[in-house]
């Protein structure tokens, strides 16, 4: 298949997915949002622009280099705690 075609392919299928999900992010916070604490329905602007902030405030979609292996050898670096006295 053509280099181009197949960019072009890729690129409407991250946006239909996008749409898709903001949709959907959307649609639940329409469904529960004003029901529990009495908030307004947003639009689909608002919608980008919550998961937009929520990306911003919670780190971005950062990409771990560590390797799982690791894992024991940095928790084994954190204080223990204990519950309980």
């Amino acid at each position: 298949m053509d280099p181009i075609v197949t960019t072009a392919l890729a690129v409407a299928v991250v946006l239909v997915m996008f749409v898709v999900f903001v949709l959907v992010f959307r649609w639940i916070w329409n469904r529960t949002m004003p029901a529990v604490f009495g908030v307004k329905e947003i639009t689909f602007w608002q919608a980008v622009g919550l998961l937009i902030l929520a990306s911003i405030l919670t780190g971005g979609h950062r990409v771990v280099t560590t390797d799982i292996t690791n894992l024991p050898k940095r928790l084994g670096a954190l204080p223990a705690v204990t519950l309980g006295g």
